[in-house]
């Protein structure tokens, strides 16, 4: 995620991928927005799932102020591990606490008893922004093993977005799909 101190422009990008018998499923969420205008895209599989413009409204600004503190994909996230705070880093500028889980705490992704292996991380300044979050988990049930693997970053810097906000190029060919604008 990146975006301007005010955020006037903004670029907010989060992956997942679940995996079951062999086969993966990517999910790509980008949500755009300049001055004025919001694009919203959701590339799953290949194909764009979600495609919708429209004005920018302050309703907007407070979800994606959301965003960037736990609600939406980060709350799930969360939710289900079982953190300890493993460092504390005093920056110059911001202090960050880095929180880590290796023990599944349960959720609607998984039963809790089929989960064979979980480990999730989540970096938080002091003033309770998510620099960063990552979540894997491996669950069995019946001879079938099911991955999912989410990642988040956020960097508040300027951003440079055209008049009318677009999916990223790389974004869509990280997410299998070839499709133009």
């Amino acid at each position: 995620m990146t975006a301007e101190a005010n955020l006037k422009r903004v670029l907010y990008v989060a992956q997942s991928q679940r995996t079951a018998e062999n086969e993966a499923q990517n999910s790509t969420t980008v949500i755009a927005a300049n001055e004025t205008v919001v694009r919203q895209s959701t590339v799953s599989g290949g194909n764009v799932t979600l495609d919708n413009s429209r004005n920018r409204t302050d309703l907007f600004d407070r979800s994606l102020r959301g965003l960037s503190t736990a609600t939406s994909p980060l709350r799930g996230a969360l939710r289900r591990g079982n953190f300890s705070i493993t460092s504390v880093d005093d920056g110059e500028t911001t202090s960050s606490v880095t929180l880590r889980a290796d023990r599944y705490a349960g959720g609607k992704l998984f039963d809790a008893g089929n989960v064979v292996a979980y480990n999730a991380t989540v970096r938080i300044t002091t003033d309770g922004l998510i620099v960063s979050a990552t979540e894997r988990i491996v669950a069995q049930r019946n001879d079938t093993e099911n991955r999912y693997d989410f990642s988040y970053e956020f960097e508040p810097r300027p951003v440079a977005l055209p008049a009318v906000p677009q999916v990223p190029a790389n974004v869509r060919v990280e997410s299998g799909d070839s499709g133009a604008e």
